[in-house]
């Protein structure tokens, strides 16, 4: 349909799988990406995601294992 724009659940592209598929309006696909952002933002305030400038964003050495 004009106006809707394909999401892909887990951010990945070129997964096509119906159940990695959400069509959506342009506006909701922005609140949906905002609200991954907020996600990560708690994540990290929350110790569960660390940053270094060698190696960007990671999941905390205790999840990670």
């Amino acid at each position: 349909e004009a106006g809707e724009i394909v999401h892909h659940i887990d951010l990945n592209k070129h997964n096509n799988d119906p159940d990695n598929i959400a069509v959506c309006r342009k506006d909701t696909h922005g609140q949906y990406h905002r609200q991954l952002e907020l996600i990560a933002i708690t994540l990290y305030r929350q110790g569960l995601v660390t940053f270094d400038e060698k190696d960007g964003y990671r999941v905390a050495a205790q999840l990670s294992a």
